[in-house]
Parts: C-alpha cells; structure tokens; sequence
C-alpha cells in the first residue's frame, strides 16, 4: 500500500478523491443500493440513531456484550437509543445477502449491524474498526433508500449531498483519505 499520492499533494483532506472512490466501490458489492461513509463506527451509530431510527426501528449489533455495553453507554450519555445485540451468524446474513444481493461474499465479514422495523431490514451497517493497525475505526452505512442516505451524508457534515435534507445534528464524519486508502486495500485483496 503507498501513500505517496497523498503526501505528494502536501495537503491531507477528508473525503478527497480516495473517500469518493472508496463510496463508489463500495455501490458495487451491494444491488441498487447507496453506501455512504463515516470517519467512525459510533459516530455513525448515533447518526443513524438520529436521523434513520424511528421509535418502533432498532440498531442490532454484532458484538459481545461487553462492546455493547460500551456502545450504549456512549449513547446513553448523549440521550440516545440504545442498541441491541445481533447474532450475524444465524439466518439473517443470508436474508441480508438476497435483499441486498451482496455481489462479494468476503465483504458479508465487515457487515456488524442492521436496522429494523418490524423485521423490516432499512439498511446495514459495515465495520472496519481494526482491519489494519494504521486506522482505528472507519464505517460505512448501506441502504436501497436514497433518502436515509442523503440524511446520513448531511449528518456527517459539508460533502457527498446529492439534495437538501433535514438533519437533527451534523458532526465530523468524514472520512480521511488514509482511512479510504486503507479499507480499499482490504476490500480489494
């Protein structure tokens, strides 16, 4: 993996060239679906939580109880909707696969959440949180609905709007190019 094309820029930037193309790439493992990215795996879940969830929608998500624990405490203290645990390992991987007609099985592995309604499947959540020791959390959120996605890409403050959306609170999730370069190595190897 070089870097040099982002150090030759003397610049560093987030969601330059290598984010975009990293959200484009992402688009083709998944039929008819938007993949918007986040600088943060909890960053995106209280996106999510915000602007995604309604009050009958949850957020499952496949970790120990431990992580979850951590996970809702940082939602709590931000007045938030907690999390529920998920087991990906049982059947819902396979109904996620035919949904979203997952093109590339070896990216089913970085899949860590999904939100539901009533057993309604709004989209999923993907994980790179650990995928190399060089970036400590990067996500990104998939749904066929554009709109979910646009309200995503509003939260995460200032590039990738596609049209004007309402958003609850907008944060820094944009993600660098480093992060981008990184996650694009993994997917493609």
């Amino acid at each position: 993996m070089n870097f040099e094309e982002i150090f030759s820029r003397h610049f560093f930037s987030n969601h330059h060239i290598e984010a975009q193309t990293l959200e484009l790439e992402l688009c083709t493992f998944f039929k008819n679906c938007e993949c918007v990215t986040f600088s943060s795996f909890c960053g995106l879940l209280a996106s999510i939580n915000d602007e995604v969830c309604g009050t009958e929608d949850n957020i499952l998500i496949d970790c120990d109880n431990f992580e979850i624990q951590n996970i809702n405490l940082f939602l709590h203290a931000t007045n938030r909707k907690g999390v529920l645990e998920w087991s990906s390992k049982n059947d819902d991987i396979a109904s996620l696969k035919i949904k979203f007609a997952i093109k590339n099985k070896n990216i089913s592995i970085y899949i860590k959440g999904i939100i539901t309604n009533n057993f309604e499947k709004k989209g999923f959540i993907l994980d790179f949180s650990g995928t190399s020791e060089l970036i400590n959390s990067t996500a990104a959120f998939v749904t066929p609905d554009p709109l979910l996605a646009e309200k995503i890409r509003w939260s995460r403050s200032s590039y990738g709007r596609q049209s004007k959306s309402n958003v609850t609170i907008s944060a820094n999730g944009r993600v660098s190019e480093f992060q981008a370069k990184i996650v694009a190595n993994k997917i493609s190897s």
